[in-house]
């Protein structure tokens, strides 16, 4: 029994290892090599042809400088290959040659192909450069016409060489030259309409027929407006010279027949009076600038009032008197409260009015502080604008919060933030944020409520002879 239960398995039969079955023959060793060398050229085109700062990569006329070179390196590279190979049979070797003509003559054909494409898209590209630069040329020399005869004949070459290098027929070449007159001109036409100049007019009139219909069109629209406002311009410019009351200038006006002209002439007329007037603000206010600082500075002042400019404003007149007699009186000059709140309100209503405004005359009813400090506002940029407004709507709801009506009170209050906000940024080397500001002027506000109304004055006093005693 126990011998037949040992008997009913099969026994399986374990093959035996032949080892000549697993050795790789010469013959086949040298296949492998050269598998092996076709596959080491592939993976040189691909890492060196097609990588990144390949040949590939190359544009224009720089493929044909470099084309040699990466053909020498191709070939060196197999030959090199090949040298490190060695055969049992020698007839491989002729197929490992074979295979490197094979694969030159492959890859060569490739980049010259590539060399081919390129050095035709850079030729049309200098083409178009050319044609670019003969229209460029002509339209930034525009006041000469030999330049503009030479540029004209340049651009006619180009298309000629063009129609030879890519063998367009007649009608082919007709056409790009008609298209290139058209680009020439238009752009020559449209260069002297933007310089408001009246050969527009000459060379529309000389070359439109060149022109297609669309560019033709237009730049007879333009040139329409051109002539119209070429001709308001020059007669509104002799009328304006005349110094017409409007009565009479009204009269000339109506002596234009063309409605479109008079329309422009009326338009160059108050365009005029409107640059004269900020021109004439602008030689005033350097005017009355350079006046005041020659009162200011005089050294015999009992002479003062002979450098007053009289023909400036009457209100600058009465200014600069009003100063001098201070000075005379009483060696300086007090704040009138009333005119510095309106100045500094003005500085929040309407910003650009007072960066633009002429602060010189407020030299009679400011003190040098409280001049130097509203005229300092006016160098402020927008961003700093946008917090110091933001501060002064704060202030001003206090100020009704604390119910101050007087002129002195309101002038007070205003002076002490500023005095508390400016030794802030002395003593902390920098500006006070929004916080810091708020929390400034409501110390002040509970220092205000702690005295009575007729205390008010004699606090802010005080607080003025503080500061003046730290300075």
């Amino acid at each position: 029994m126990q011998n037949n239960k040992f008997n009913s398995f099969s026994m399986r039969q374990i093959p035996v290892y032949d080892k000549k079955e697993e050795e790789i023959d010469d013959n086949n060793l040298d296949k492998i090599k050269i598998l092996n060398l076709s596959n080491s050229i592939d993976k040189w085109e691909q890492e060196i042809l097609f990588s990144d700062k390949g040949f590939y990569t190359i544009k224009g006329i720089d493929v044909k400088e470099k084309l040699p070179e990466f053909q020498k390196e191709l070939e060196d590279f197999i030959s090199l290959k090949i040298s490190e190979i060695s055969f049992s049979n020698i007839s491989m070797k002729e197929i490992a040659l074979d295979i490197k003509t094979k694969k030159l003559e492959a890859i060569k054909k490739q980049m010259k192909l590539y060399e081919q494409e390129q050095l035709k898209e850079w030729e049309n590209q200098v083409f178009e450069d050319a044609i670019v630069s003969s229209v460029s040329r002509a339209v930034l020399y525009k006041e000469d016409d030999n330049i503009i005869k030479t540029s004209l004949y340049n651009g006619i070459q180009v298309i000629i060489a063009m129609a030879q290098s890519e063998n367009w027929n007649s009608k082919i070449k007709i056409f790009k030259l008609k298209e290139f007159k058209n680009r020439f001109y238009t752009e020559l036409i449209k260069a002297f309409i933007k310089d408001k100049n009246v050969k527009a007019y000459a060379f529309f009139e000389k070359y439109k027929d060149f022109l297609s219909d669309v560019d033709k069109k237009e730049i007879e629209n333009s040139i329409k407006e051109l002539k119209v406002n070429i001709i308001a311009y020059n007669y509104s410019k002799e009328l304006f010279s005349y110094k017409f009351s409007v009565s009479e200038q009204e009269k000339e006006l109506s002596n234009i027949k063309d409605k479109e002209i008079q329309k422009a002439v009326r338009q160059y007329l108050t365009d005029f009076k409107v640059s004269e007037e900020k021109q004439k603000k602008v030689n005033n206010k350097t005017k009355n600038f350079n006046n005041w600082q020659e009162i200011i500075n005089l050294e015999e002042f009992d002479k003062a009032y002979l450098y007053i400019d009289y023909s400036l404003s009457d209100e600058s007149i009465k200014a600069k008197k009003n100063y001098i007699k201070q000075i005379q009186n009483n060696e300086i000059i007090t704040t009138d409260k009333n005119k510095f709140l309106m100045l500094f309100s003005s500085i929040f209503e309407n910003f650009n009015d007072f960066i633009q405004k002429d602060l010189s005359d407020y030299n009679a009813y400011l003190s040098k502080e409280d001049f130097d400090m509203i005229k300092a506002y006016q160098s402020i940029k927008d961003k700093d604008f946008i917090a110091l407004k933001s501060d002064y709507l704060y202030i001003q709801s206090k100020i009704d919060e604390l119910n101050l009506k007087d002129d002195d009170e309101k002038y007070n209050f205003i002076k002490i933030i500023i005095s508390s906000v400016n030794n802030y940024k002395e003593a902390n080397k920098k500006e006070a944020d929004i916080e810091v500001k708020n929390k400034i002027i409501d110390s002040i506000i509970q220092r205000y409520k702690k005295t009575d109304k007729t205390s008010k004055k004699a606090f802010a006093q005080e607080d003025s002879k503080t500061k003046e005693k730290k300075e």
